[in-house]
């Protein structure tokens, strides 16, 4: 028999401070066939994940990330005031503005990193935590025994996940991804030093995107999943995992579309004119930067949700032997109002056939479980937003085969 107790001192902040309280407590371990049935997922009530989470911990690098973006935009404004607006201007301040737009989205993502977390864990998806060194994907348990699952360690797992995540989020190794990117500037022709800042800015925002991207792997990994039948948002309640990928991929592709833009340009504009000639200038380097973020906004949208994607499957094929059940059942009972209608009473076919309806309501419902943690809209978001992009490095590969054939 497993003795619960209250505890206190689950998860615990940078300064030491509770954020989780009487939180029941597995006092001694034991098999999965004596764990008494409880309430195994994460519980409405408990909060796991600390208010004060906090994805950018410095609070200088906090501020800056903060009011950069609109030292930029008042950057535009004054070359507007103060420049002619010819095309290499006009191509500058596409590429700063470009650059604001991505730090205004890498603002909302921080932002959302805590509260899709937050959002699984109220949910009650995360059901149980995998031991340490070991791997068994649910879709191997039979249902009975995910309701029964150990529930030990669950909210001290899931805390200790988190503060890794913040951990992790705030490595120094960001520094040194920040100087890279700084120097990167040095690869194409720069006219001013806020250039190199912006790439440092750029290197800690990617930092944080890819530590996001594989923690998102971590949870499926970690812990184990169980989707919720029939949730409104159509991904078995994980579209949150989804919609934080899509904003992941969304600071990627912002200058993507500005690149896209400038390359489609091209074909809308005559030889002679000056957009044209600087546009006909970048397209090698426009072609090359294009096709690596567009690769990057791909990966970055669907490789973190692969393994969610993986357990997503083996839960639909497991759902997928009760909905033959239900099949059968209905054959069962088609069968009998075919070959006994004329023995039936009404109250017997009124029976048989009000059973029959409930089951292929059943089935229609679930017939088509889902597979990827995100739903239809988050999908079509991302392939708009790839739209111009795509459109961009067609148009310079048209160019380049008609300058080889011409």
């Amino acid at each position: 028999m497993i003795a619960l107790k209250a505890s206190g001192k689950i998860c615990k902040d940078e300064d030491g401070e509770k954020s989780v309280k009487d939180v029941p407590h597995v006092e001694d371990s034991s098999t999965l066939e004596n764990v008494p049935d409880v309430n195994v997922g994460g519980a409405p009530g408990i909060e796991i994940i600390p208010e004060n989470f906090k994805a950018i911990r410095n609070p200088v690098l906090h501020y800056a990330l903060l009011l950069f973006p609109w030292l930029i935009l008042l950057i535009i404004v004054y070359i507007l005031a103060n420049y002619p607006l010819i095309p290499g201007v006009i191509m500058y301040i596409s590429g700063m503005l470009a650059a604001a737009l991505s730090l205004f989205a890498f603002s909302v993502l921080i932002k959302m990193i805590p509260e899709t977390f937050r959002n699984l864990w109220r949910r009650e998806i995360i059901v149980g935590a995998y031991p340490p060194d070991s791997f068994q994907n649910i879709a191997d348990e039979k249902d009975s025994e995910v309701t029964a699952l150990k529930t030990g360690r669950l909210e001290e797992s899931f805390c200790q996940f988190m503060q890794e995540l913040q951990k992790m989020l705030n490595h120094p190794y960001q520094w040194a991804m920040g100087t890279g990117f700084s120097l990167l500037v040095f690869t194409w022709d720069w006219s001013h030093k806020i250039e190199f800042f912006i790439a440092f800015i750029i290197g800690l925002m990617a930092w944080r995107m890819v530590i996001t991207s594989i923690y998102i792997w971590k949870l499926g990994n970690e812990f184990r999943l169980e989707p919720q039948l029939g949730h409104p948002d159509r991904s078995g309640g994980l579209s949150p995992l989804g919609n934080l990928c899509l904003w992941n991929a969304l600071i990627i592709t912002i200058p993507a579309i500005h690149l896209g833009g400038w390359s489609i340009l091209r074909i809308f504009t005559e030889k002679e004119s000056s957009f044209f000639e600087i546009s006909e200038e970048y397209a090698p380097l426009y072609l090359w930067l294009l096709s690596i973020l567009v690769v990057f906004a791909v990966v970055s949208f669907f490789l973190p949700l692969l393994k969610v994607h993986w357990i997503m499957e083996k839960w639909r094929d497991r759902k997928q032997t009760r909905l033959d059940q239900i099949e059968h059942s209905i054959n069962q009972l088609e069968s009998r109002l075919l070959n006994e209608a004329e023995k039936l009473d009404e109250k017997e076919f009124e029976r048989i056939q009000k059973e029959l309806e409930m089951m292929q309501q059943v089935y229609a419902r679930n017939k088509k479980l889902p597979v990827w943690p995100f739903n239809v809209g988050i999908m079509i978001k991302f392939l708009v937003s790839q739209t111009i992009p795509v459109l961009g490095i067609i148009s310079e590969v048209i160019s380049l085969v008609k300058q080889a054939t011409g």
